[in-house]
C-alpha cells in the first residue's frame, strides 16, 4: 500500500462510482507494465482516492532478482515522473516515503488479502484514511471536478 501525499488525490466521486483522473489513470498504466520490466505477476490492484493496495508476487529469474524495495521504488519514480511531467509542476512530493508490506504465506491469507483490497472502496466513506474525516481539515475543490478534496 503506497499513500499518496499529494492533496490531488487519484479519483473523484463517491465510492460508489468512483473515476480515475489523469493521475490515477498514470498509475494504472505503471502498473500494468511492471511485468515488462522486473520479475513480478500481477494480481490484484485498487487504487484509493489517497493511497493504493496491491499484490504482485516476485518470480525471480535468470539474473538476480531485484528487491521488493527495489521494484516499489523504481514503481513509485515512474508514477511521480509522470504526474509531475503532466501538472507541470516538478516541486510536489507526490509519494510517502516508505510503503506497507505484507509477506502472504498461504493461498487463505491472499484470498483474505484479496477480499479486502477489492471491497475496500465501498467503507471509504467510513475509512479512517479518509482525508474528508479529519478534523480542522480545509476542503478544496479540485479544479477538473466539484470534488471535494482535503487542504
Amino acid at each position: 500500500m503506497f499513500v499518496w501525499k499529494n492533496r490531488r488525490g487519484a479519483t473523484r466521486g463517491s465510492p460508489a462510482r468512483m473515476v480515475l483522473n489523469r493521475y490515477g489513470t498514470i498509475i494504472v498504466n505503471v502498473w500494468k507494465i511492471l511485468p515488462n520490466h522486473h520479475p513480478v505477476k500481477l494480481d490484484v490492484f485498487q487504487i484509493m482516492p489517497n493511497h493504493v493496495h496491491f499484490v504482485i508476487v516476485l518470480t525471480g529469474g535468470s539474473r538476480p532478482a531485484p528487491t521488493l524495495g527495489t521494484i516499489i521504488g523504481l514503481f513509485k519514480s515512474q508514477c511521480a515522473k509522470q504526474i509531475l511531467r503532466a501538472i507541470k509542476n516538478f516541486n510536489i512530493i507526490v509519494w510517502q516515503k516508505n510503503y506497507y508490506e505484507t509477506v502472504i504465506r498461504n493461498e487463505n491469507d491472499l484470498n483474505k488479502i484479496r477480499g479486502y483490497i477489492r471491497n475496500n472502496i465501498q467503507i471509504w466513506d467510513r475509512d479512517r484514511n479518509n482525508p474528508l474525516k479529519l478534523k480542522n481539515s480545509k476542503l478544496i475543490y479540485d479544479e477538473s471536478s466539484s470534488s471535494r478534496r482535503k487542504k
